[in-house]
């Protein structure tokens, strides 16, 4: 294993190709963008976008359910026992808020296209 200290030169730490990429994370989904005047379509389409959304947070609440207390692993007379954490359901208030946060930020990111080729419509007549 490198170890730096003060006296190593900082040429030495990152040594090999540089990749810009690699702190950059890979896109949970990729919307495309159509333009038919005056409108913009989203491919996937808002409602499948949403859909899909809502169905990330149904999947990771599901894979919370049935998992055992660390307690179980830990002490050795506990072993037999069924301890399991209690997972939250899709129908609690604090899902649901976080849900309707989720889908409002989304919401706002799609006024930017929009805005983006009303402008460039407006540019494009001069």
């Amino acid at each position: 294993m490198f170890r730096a200290d003060a006296k190593t030169p900082c040429y030495v730490l990152f040594q090999g190709d540089f990749d810009e990429l690699r702190f950059v994370m890979p896109q949970v989904m990729i919307i495309k963008l159509k333009i038919e005047d005056p409108k913009i379509l989203f491919e996937p389409t808002f409602r499948e976008c949403r859909d899909i959304i809502l169905r990330c947070f149904s999947e990771i609440i599901a894979s919370g359910e049935g998992l055992s207390r660390v307690e179980c692993e830990l002490f050795p007379e506990m072993k037999g026992q069924r301890l399991l954490l209690r997972s939250v359901k899709i129908e609690e208030s604090l899902v649901a808020e976080y849900t309707d946060k989720v889908m409002e930020i989304f919401k706002k990111n799609t006024i930017g296209p929009q805005k983006y080729v009303f402008t460039l419509t407006e540019v494009t007549f001069m």
